[in-house]
């Protein structure tokens, strides 16, 4: 019988070399990634993978010098810029991650991770204004993905902050409702705490 071989697109099998080197370079040992990937490599894969070990082995400024090697080819390629956006995160750069994942969500305003990574970056800028766009970047995240945990993990980061108590509707059946609690903290004095409490959607408490 005669067989049929499917070959796929060009960029397909550029997409998975990427894919490839970004793993390898994040989970490899520096011996292993600088004898693959040597310094003298300036390859677009190469770039990638010493950046995404840079990033795995907490040394972003090495990293951000390869991102931006690559992005001064690619400047509108989301993956590289998210990449880079991580690497700027990991180097306390904050308001330049922030700033990096707003330009990924002017092309991309459907995937609900850069909504949230763009959410934690403004958190730590901490101001008034980046902590307002910081909540509406989650709810941009909680109507694309309304079941992602990582997005009430992040509300519960954001409200401590702005010491609010909000009720977060998740799902169908229950509403999420963070809790400001004083307890004693064991030295003669008080203190407050934050967690969350699960209710029924039906609750018509506080």
């Amino acid at each position: 019988m005669p067989t049929h071989t499917y070959e796929y697109p060009k960029k397909h099998h550029q997409a998975f070399d990427r894919i490839k080197a970004k793993l390898f370079g994040y989970v490899k040992e520096r011996e292993v990634v600088e004898n693959a990937y040597p310094k003298s490599d300036t390859s677009d894969n190469a770039r990638y993978a010493r950046a995404m070990h840079a990033f795995a082995n907490a040394k972003p400024k090495d990293g951000i010098a390869e991102m931006q090697a690559l992005l001064k080819k690619y400047p509108n390629d989301i993956y590289y810029l998210d990449s880079y956006a991580v690497l700027l995160y990991q180097a306390k750069k904050y308001q330049q991650s922030a700033d990096v994942y707003a330009k990924i969500l002017k092309t991309d305003k459907k995937t609900a991770l850069f909504y949230i990574e763009y959410a934690r970056a403004l958190l730590e800028v901490g101001n008034k204004k980046s902590l307002a766009d910081a909540e509406w970047a989650l709810y941009k995240a909680k109507f694309l993905e309304n079941f992602e945990p990582y997005i009430y993990q992040t509300m519960v980061q954001l409200y401590r902050i702005t010491k609010k108590q909000r009720k977060i509707v998740f799902g169908r059946g229950r509403i999420c409702v963070l809790v400001t609690t004083t307890h004693r903290n064991g030295v003669g004095g008080t203190s407050q705490g934050y967690f969350t409490r699960w209710l029924p959607r039906t609750h018509t408490g506080g």
